[in-house]
């Protein structure tokens, strides 16, 4: 994967522009685990306190699990992988609406802050 500058925060998700190459795809052999087919609406997270949930809309949407990412991504932050074939909004109750851009390869992930009282302590953003 090469990493682009486009970085998109909506409240406890991020959005980060990854380009996927051939040599990133899933061999025939070796199936995405959890692969989903194209849809129009995919919930990428409910907030613990509020219930209200990130959602993106639009048409031929695909979220799926990579292994490489899940091991390079830091232990529980890791959402997804979000694929749109054409343009889509994030969306969530509380936040304005974030447009994403056609043809573009996401990784999803949770944030975490850091602890005032430690410089080593951080914890996953609750929404």
């Amino acid at each position: 994967m090469t990493w682009f500058p486009l970085l998109l925060v909506q409240g406890d998700v991020m959005l980060r522009t990854v380009e996927v190459t051939e040599s990133d795809k899933p061999a025939p052999d070796r199936p995405v685990r959890k692969q989903k087919t194209a849809r129009e609406t995919i919930v990428l997270a409910r907030g613990e306190k509020s219930g209200h949930a990130h959602v993106v809309r639009g048409k031929g949407l695909r979220l799926y699990r990579d292994p490489v990412a899940e091991l390079l991504v830091p232990s529980g932050l890791y959402i997804g992988t979000l694929v749109l074939s054409g343009p889509a909004t994030l969306t969530h109750e509380e936040h304005a609406a974030i447009p994403l851009p056609a043809n573009t390869t996401f990784l999803v992930t949770r944030q975490r802050e850091m602890s005032a009282r430690s410089e080593r302590e951080a914890s996953i953003v609750s929404d």
